[in-house]
C-alpha cells in the first residue's frame, strides 16, 4: 500500500470521527441552549396566576403536557412544570392525577439542586395528609422536607412562609399552642418581606385564620374572634375566589374555628343546645357541615361535630338525636365518597396502565431506532478501525512471515546509526530458492519462507529484531547489548534451517547462506554484511561469513 493512500485513509477516518463528535457536540449545545431558553419561560410561566375557569385549566394542562413532551428542560424546570400541572388537576378535582403529578415533580426536583421547590412538594403532601387526618404521615412529610433543607435556609419567601405555617399547624395538632403561635407569627413576619407579591394577602389571611385557632385553643376567645371578624366580608369568600387551595388552607379552617368559637361562647353562657339551635350556633354549624359536604371535606365536618359533642356535651335528648342524625349523614356520605374514590383509583390505575404501556411502546420503538443507529455507527467505526489496523500491519509487518518489513528495517537502521552505538547485522538468503519454487511450486516456496520467518521470530528479542528484507532475503539487527552474539545467533539459525523436515519433499535439505557484520556510527555495516552474504553464497553456501 502506498504512503499516499495510507495518508488518505487515516485522514478520512479522522474526519469521520471528527464529524461524529461535532454532530454530537452540536446536538448537546442545541439542547443546552433550549434548556436555557426554556428556563426563563418556565420561571415566567409558573409565577403567573392560574385561571380557575374549567375550560382554561384543561387547556393549560394540555399545554404543559405537550410542552414537557416536546421540549428539553433542566430537572428543576421539569419539576416546576409538573408541580404546576398538579395544581391544575387539583382545581379540576382529578385527585389521583394531582398526586401522581406531585410524584413526578418530586422525582425531578430531587434530581436537581433546586431545594426550595422540593421542600414545597413535601409541604403539599404534608398538607394533604393533615387534611385527611393522617397526622403521622403528615409529620413524616415535614421531616422529609427538613431533610432536604432546613426551613430557615429557604430562599423563596412564599415557600419559607408556607414551611413555618405547616410547622404551626402540626404544633396545633400536638397541643403545643405556644410553639404554634411562634411558628405562625414567624410565617406572618416572613410574608411581610414580600408584601407586594400577589400571594401575600392570601398568606396573611391563612396565617390569621390558624392564629385564631391557636387563640381559641388557649382560651383567648376575644382575640380569636377579632381575627375571625377581620375576614367576615373578605373577598376570599366570594365565588371567584373559591378555588381548592383557599378552600383547603383558609376557608375550611376559618369556618371550623368560627363554629368552635360560637359554641364555646354560648356554652359558657350556660345555654343549652335547643337554644343554640334557635339562635346562632346551630345555624353556623349547619352551614359549615353543608359547605363541607359541598366541597368534599366531610371528614372535617365529622371531626368538628365529634369535638363539639365531646367538649360541649348536650343534655337535651331531642338535640342529641339531631346531632346523631347529622353524624349518621356524614358517616354515610364519607362511606359513599370512599367507594367513589376507590372506583376512581381503579379507573385511574387502568388508564395509567394503558398510558404507561403506550409510552413504554413508544420509548421501546425509539430505543430500537437508536440501537440500530448505534450498532450501524459502531460497525462502521469497527470496520474503519480494522481497516486502519490492517493498513498499519501491512505497513509494519510482512504479510507472509509476520516479520518486520524492509521499511521498518531502514528506519531502525538509521536510528542506530544516529545513536553512534555498536550494532550488528545478519543478512540471510535461502539457498537455491528459485529451484524450490520451480520444482515444488510457489505455495511450497511460501512454506519455506514462513518456516524461516518462524525460526527467526523465536530468536527475536527487544534488542534483537527480525525483518524480511525482500524475496528470500532476511535480516537480523542486533543492538549494542546483543551485537557480540551475532555470530552465535547466525550459526543457530543456519543449523535450525538445515535440520528442518519438509512435508512436500521429505528427502530435501534446504539451507541458508549468512553474512554477519558489526560496527557503529557511519560505518556501512549493512554493506559489509551483504558482502559477507555474497561470499557465503559463492563459496559453497550453507555457511556463515562474518567480519
Amino acid at each position: 500500500m502506498s504512503k499516499k493512500l495510507f495518508k488518505k485513509i487515516v485522514i478520512g477516518m479522522f474526519l469521520f470521527v471528527l464529524a461524529l463528535l461535532l454532530i454530537q457536540l452540536a446536538y448537546y449545545v442545541k439542547i443546552q441552549l433550549e434548556k436555557q431558553s426554556n428556563h426563563e419561560k418556565v420561571i415566567q410561566y409558573v409565577t403567573n396566576d392560574l385561571s380557575y375557569a374549567t375550560d382554561s385549566l384543561e387547556l393549560e394542562a394540555d399545554y404543559i403536557n405537550n410542552w414537557l413532551e416536546s421540549g428539553h428542560f433542566t430537572n428543576a424546570d421539569t419539576g416546576r412544570l409538573y408541580e404546576r400541572a398538579s395544581l391544575i388537576y387539583m382545581q379540576l378535582g382529578e385527585n389521583m392525577t394531582y398526586y401522581r403529578y406531585l410524584g413526578y415533580a418530586l422525582y425531578y426536583l430531587e434530581q436537581s439542586s433546586e431545594k426550595d421547590y422540593t421542600v414545597n412538594i413535601y409541604l403539599d403532601l404534608a398538607n394533604f395528609h393533615y387534611n385527611n387526618y393522617a397526622f403521622e404521615d403528615a409529620k413524616k412529610m415535614i421531616v422529609a422536607a427538613q431533610n432536604v433543607e432546613s426551613f430557615y435556609k429557604i430562599k423563596t419567601i412564599q415557600i419559607k412562609s408556607y414551611a413555618y405555617r405547616m410547622l404551626g399547624i402540626m404544633a396545633i395538632n400536638d397541643g403545643e399552642y405556644d410553639k404554634a403561635e411562634e411558628y405562625l407569627l414567624e410565617s406572618q413576619e416572613i410574608v411581610t418581606q414580600d408584601a407586594d407579591a400577589i400571594y401575600a394577602s392570601a398568606y396573611v389571611a391563612i396565617n390569621d385564620t390558624w392564629l385564631a385557632r391557636v387563640y381559641y385553643e388557649q382560651g383567648r376567645l376575644d382575640e380569636a374572634q377579632a381575627l375571625i371578624d377581620k375576614y367576615t366580608d373578605s373577598p376570599f369568600f366570594t365565588q371567584d375566589a373559591y378555588h381548592e387551595i383557599m378552600i383547603r388552607d383558609m376557608i375550611i379552617p376559618y369556618y371550623q374555628t368560627n363554629c368552635f368559637l360560637t359554641v364555646a361562647k354560648e356554652y359558657d353562657l350556660g345555654q343549652d343546645y335547643i337554644h343554640l339551635q334557635k339562635e346562632n350556633s346551630s345555624s353556623v354549624i349547619n352551614d359549615f357541615v353543608a359547605f363541607c359536604e359541598e366541597t368534599g371535606y366531610e371528614k372535617c365536618a365529622l371531626n368538628t361535630l365529634l369535638t363539639i359533642q365531646d367538649k360541649y356535651p348536650i343534655e337535651n335528648p331531642e338535640m342529641t338525636a339531631q346531632l346523631y342524625e347529622e353524624l349518621n349523614v356524614l358517616y354515610n356520605s364519607l362511606f359513599e365518597k370512599q367507594n367513589k374514590d376507590y372506583a376512581n383509583i381503579i379507573s385511574s390505575q387502568v388508564n395509567d396502565s394503558k398510558s404507561s404501556m403506550r409510552e413504554s411502546i413508544r420509548i421501546n420503538n425509539t430505543n430500537k431506532r437508536k440501537t440500530k443507529l448505534f450498532i450501524t455507527g459502531l460497525f462502521l467505526i469497527i470496520m474503519m478501525t480494522f481497516t486502519f489496523i490492517l493498513v498499519i500491519m501491512n505497513n509494519r509487518y510482512d504479510g507472509l512471515t509476520m516479520l518486520f518489513t524492509r521499511k521498518i528495517f531502514n528506519k531502525d537502521l538509521n536510528r542506530l546509526k544516529r545513536a553512534m552505538n555498536t550494532y550488528a547485522i545478519i543478512m540471510i538468503d535461502i539457498d537455491d530458492f528459485k529451484k524450490i519454487n520451480d520444482t515444488y511450486g510457489h505455495p511450497e516456496g511460501d512454506k519455506v519462507l514462513q518456516r524461516l520467518g518462524h525460526i527467526m521470530a523465536n530468536e527475536a528479542k527487544s534488542d534483537t529484531k527480525a525483518y524480511r528484507y525482500g524475496g528470500e532475503e532476511f535480516v537480523f539487527m542486533l543492538g549494542k547489548n546483543t551485537a557480540e552474539k551475532a555470530n552465535n545467533l547466525a550459526e543457530r539459525i543456519r543449523q535450525a534451517m538445515e535440520m528442518q523436515i519438509w512435508d512436500f519433499a521429505s528427502d530435501i535439505v534446504i539451507t541458508i547462506s549468512v553474512g554477519v557484520s558489526s560496527g557503529s556510527g557511519q560505518t556501512d555495516v549493512l554493506k559489509q554484511a551483504d558482502d559477507n552474504l555474497y561470499y557465503s553464497k559463492h563459496h559453497g553456501k550453507n555457511q556463515v561469513t562474518s567480519t
